[in-house]
């Protein structure tokens, strides 16, 4: 773990082609030609809201307070958000087959799909996101294969679209697990401060500023450097620069397919009840009257 404070936004400097407002106003005034570009206020706000920090990590990953979990999305949403730092929307809707393997690295396909109605916050959060080694060990893959196996749709097959979203029941477990069982008093902790926890151990471990913007999903904006002349990480170098950021040493207790044989069983019977009940119960339709 990186021995320094992760308390607080990310305030080091910006790289030279993330100008200030008053510099890009100053070059188009004396015509300089370069496009004003769009401040990314999330990552650069020195106002941002607290963020989960080791100590609040460490109570937040105690494996007996994972043991009571009741069910594995709870388990998967939490390390997801640590070590992918993937938006609330993002972790509840992923689907089985989202998690896949491209040129020899496991990732995340992250995209919107009609079918399931699947979102994307805006274009740069469409992305394939590695899935860190420290997942790996701690069976992840083992999780998916099951899920597949169990022949469910959803990867975390109890967050079903509602009135509040697909991710209302994450926020509302999430929100109750640290206040009442974490004891994390300040409300502005939420799950989505686990990205920001995220950024910043990326910015604490010397990650570019363009990279931590990457691997979040985040829109560059429009200035002439990103427009015309970087292109984008490939998969490979965002697997590389995940593995660069110093993540808290976690204890995850790994998946046991035998805890959750039961809770897939009752998963598939509820995703194929319709279909079932259909198959059942035929209904008839009366032949439409001719004119």
């Amino acid at each position: 773990m990186h021995p320094g404070p992760m308390q607080g936004a990310i305030t080091r400097p910006s790289p030279p082609h993330l100008h200030s407002a008053e510099s890009s106003a100053t070059g188009a005034a004396s015509g300089g030609g370069m496009d004003r570009p769009r401040k990314n206020t999330e990552l650069l706000d020195c106002s941002a809201p607290p963020h989960p920090g080791p100590a609040d990590i460490a109570v937040m990953f105690d494996p007996k307070r994972e043991a009571k979990f009741g069910a594995p999305w709870q388990t998967w949403a939490l390390r997801l958000a640590l070590f992918a730092g993937m938006r609330q929307l993002e972790t509840a809707q992923l689907l089985t087959d989202d998690v896949r393997k491209v040129d020899g690295i496991w990732c995340i396909d992250i995209c919107p799909d009609k079918k399931t109605d699947k979102r994307v916050k805006n274009k740069a959060s469409r992305r394939r996101t590695p899935v860190h080694n420290a997942l790996i060990k701690a069976g992840f893959l083992e999780y998916v294969a099951q899920a597949r196996e169990a022949g469910v749709l959803r990867l975390l097959p109890d967050l079903k679209p509602n009135k509040g979203g697909v991710g209302r029941r994450l926020a509302m477990w999430f929100t109750t697990y640290i206040r009442k069982h974490c004891k994390i008093a300040s409300k502005k902790k939420t799950f989505h401060s686990l990205r920001h926890t995220f950024a910043t151990l990326a910015d604490r471990s010397e990650l570019r500023d363009e990279h931590i913007i990457a691997l979040l999903g985040h829109d560059w904006g429009n200035s002439l450097l990103r427009r015309t002349y970087t292109q984008k990480l490939d998969l490979r170098e965002m697997h590389q620069h995940l593995h660069r950021i110093r993540f808290p040493d976690v204890k995850m207790t790994p998946h046991d397919p035998a805890r959750y044989a039961r809770y897939f069983r009752i998963a598939y019977a509820k995703q194929t009840r319709k279909a079932r009940l259909d198959a059942a119960f035929p209904t008839t339709r009366k032949p439409k009257k001719s004119a």
